[in-house]
């Protein structure tokens, strides 16, 4: 089984123009194909806005196929310039945190092998280019 720790920190962002829906993301143990990605994703909502949330999800495959494991709103889940974010997950435990504090934190052993990564949410109206990490760094091991 790998375990992972992936740590960023948050780019400034512009407020969306139509949608609130800007997220910075880390994949862990991610597997890849046209059409197709498995794995786990833990994300938060960027900039900061009376609409934060952080969220831990598993990809079941094809775009769009994917299965909310935990969420959680309000201002304390929001990211904003120069933020750390850090996702892990150790064994069965996924765990989100902001400035070394966990925020989110689930379970699940759908995925014992994959790789790290990052993702963006852009389905934000005009702001596409505007969101992202300025530093991405990741440990991983195996049992």
């Amino acid at each position: 089984m790998s375990h992972m720790v992936a740590r960023a920190r948050d780019a400034p962002a512009t407020p969306a123009l139509l949608l609130d829906l800007q997220a910075v993301q880390s994949r862990l143990r991610s597997t890849m194909s046209p059409h197709n990605w498995t794995g786990y994703e833990v994300f938060w909502k960027c900039p900061k806005s009376k609409n934060d949330y952080a969220e831990i999800v598993h990809w079941d495959g094809t775009i769009g196929n994917w299965t909310s494991l935990q969420r959680f709103a309000g201002p304390q889940y929001g990211v904003g310039d120069g933020d750390i974010v850090e996702a892990t997950i150790v064994g069965n435990l996924i765990t989100g945190l902001i400035n070394g504090a966990e925020v989110i934190s689930t379970t699940d052993g759908t995925y014992a092998e994959g790789s790290p990564g990052v993702g963006f949410n852009f389905y934000v109206g005009e702001t596409n280019v505007d969101h992202g990490f300025t530093s991405f760094e990741v440990d991983t091991w195996n049992d």
